[in-house]
């Protein structure tokens, strides 16, 4: 669990060969949950204080700022969430 801390159960589950409600249910004794992890696999702390830079330059300037989400679902979409003991954080990044 520790080398795979944001892995899906059925990822879990194929590694050993075993069923996903096996290992639901070894997590659950382990008293283990599915918690949201701490930081994001792809961000760039540079790129993030550059752009903060500049969304205050333009709030400055009285610039209108619209955020747009791009909807849709990705296959390399960042795992948000990862399983860690009970009361801990959970450090997982899936590459």
């Amino acid at each position: 669990m520790q080398a795979f801390p944001d892995a899906y159960q059925a990822e879990r589950a194929r590694r050993p060969g075993v069923n996903e409600k096996g290992i639901d249910h070894a997590l659950r004794r382990m008293n283990i949950s599915y918690r949201k992890t701490l930081r994001h696999p792809k961000a760039n702390e540079d790129k993030r204080h550059t752009f903060q830079v500049t969304i205050k330059v333009y709030e400055a300037q009285n610039c209108v700022i619209v955020y747009i989400d791009e909807s849709g679902f990705a296959h390399d979409m960042p795992r948000t969430h990862g399983y860690a003991p009970i009361g801990k954080w959970c450090h997982g990044v899936c590459n």
